[in-house]
């Protein structure tokens, strides 16, 4: 009889772990305010449909994988999960808080799809400010964080390996998100209308790939007009418009230094304008462009309209493949300088009227021909 009862109270702990009274978990996609969305554990137990809606404070509430929560109705929350394939909807004209409680305040696996706003502690996220003590917010591998307004403001957040800060808004005007000078994962804009975004430098780290496929008539300035910035991408940088009229990419100008995008990974151009510009000319300013892997073109304009200098420099530690067979415009103001000990390979004809820099490796054309000055 002692052997029995000791047996079930080694089993009643693991048949509980997990979840505490007052955890919420969906039970199916719905509005947050709906009872019938959610099931609530009332320590044995999760009871469907829940009595109240979640709210803080209380326990742990979690939007399962597959379900889709749309909150539909104001007010504050605390550790919140979002599991892989599950989605929070925040509407326009909604504000959901996290208030700065137990644990981490908001960790996604899934997609948080903000139309609305979302405020950190009392201080706005998608919003004016920051609270000087700001929730805890995580992405994980897999966690997607989609800003739908024309500007906001992003979270400022641990964004793991394989997160995604994806900019889907519509492009209405110039002002850009705030938020922006955190380090991110990937980042995918993709911002529609006719408006353009200037970023005046405030997006500078990108520790996975930076993907742009603006679908509409939109343009997107990395740096201003006022001076040198720099971005780093720790992955790929992939130009893939599907209006290759329309979107363009440009780094901007400096007079106070130069604007300079380094890609350790491979720059994958297919479609759009790429435009290095260098409004300016001023003496030592110049538009650099490094990149670490293959560099690719297979669509779209490669451009430089202002009066300044641009520059591309291949700088990898193993071999690289240089292919470009889209459209070159203005070549007599874009430089190449390569410096990679191993060698780099064109796969296409490649022509270089302005300087071309050798100053380590080597450069294998194999049959394709590489044209120095304007001939």
């Amino acid at each position: 009889m002692k052997l029995k009862t000791a047996f079930l109270a080694f089993l009643l702990p693991v048949a509980v772990f997990g979840q505490a009274a007052n955890d919420y978990r969906s039970a199916q996609s719905g509005n947050w305010n709906s009872l019938a969305t959610w099931e609530r554990f009332d320590r044995a137990t999760w009871v469907t449909p829940a009595p109240f809606m979640p709210a803080s404070p209380g326990g742990v509430v979690t939007i399962r994988t597959g379900h889709t929560v749309t909150f539909n109705f104001d007010l504050n929350v605390d550790q919140l999960v979002v599991e892989a394939a599950g989605t929070l909807t925040i509407p326009a004209g909604r504000t959901m808080t996290l208030l700065n409680g137990l644990g981490t305040d908001l960790v996604s696996n899934g997609s948080v799809d903000v139309y609305g706003t979302l405020r950190s502690g009392n201080g706005a996220v998608d919003g004016p400010t920051y609270t000087t003590t700001p929730s805890t917010i995580t992405f994980m591998n897999g966690g997607i964080y989609k800003l739908s307004s024309d500007a906001g403001q992003v979270p400022m957040a641990m964004w793991n390996s394989g997160s995604t800060a994806d900019f889907v808004g519509p492009s209405n005007s110039a002002a850009a998100p705030s938020g922006l000078n955190q380090s991110f994962h990937h980042v995918t804009w993709e911002f529609t209308g006719r408006g353009s975004k200037v970023l005046n430098g405030a997006l500078s780290t990108i520790n996975g790939d930076f993907t742009i496929k603006t679908i509409s008539e939109t343009s997107l300035t990395l740096f201003s007009s006022a001076g040198g910035s720099h971005l780093t991408i720790g992955g790929n940088l992939v130009l893939a418009s599907t209006l290759a009229a329309g979107s363009i990419v440009t780094p901007g100008a400096g007079t106070g230094g130069f604007a300079h995008i380094e890609v350790a990974g491979s720059l994958l151009h297919a479609s759009g304008i790429f435009d290095l510009t260098n409004a300016t000319g001023a003496s030592g300013t110049v538009s650099r462009l490094s990149v670490g892997g293959t560099y690719q073109m297979t669509g779209g304009t490669l451009t430089v309209t202002g009066t300044g200098p641009a520059k591309i420099v291949l700088n990898g530690s193993s071999p690289q493949i240089l292919s470009a067979v889209g459209t070159m415009t203005n070549l007599q103001k874009i430089g190449l300088h390569v410096h990679n000990a191993i060698c780099i390979t064109l796969n296409t004809n490649f022509a270089v009227a302005d300087t071309l820099e050798l100053t380590n490796g080597a450069i294998t054309t194999g049959t394709n021909i590489l044209t120095l000055g304007s001939s």
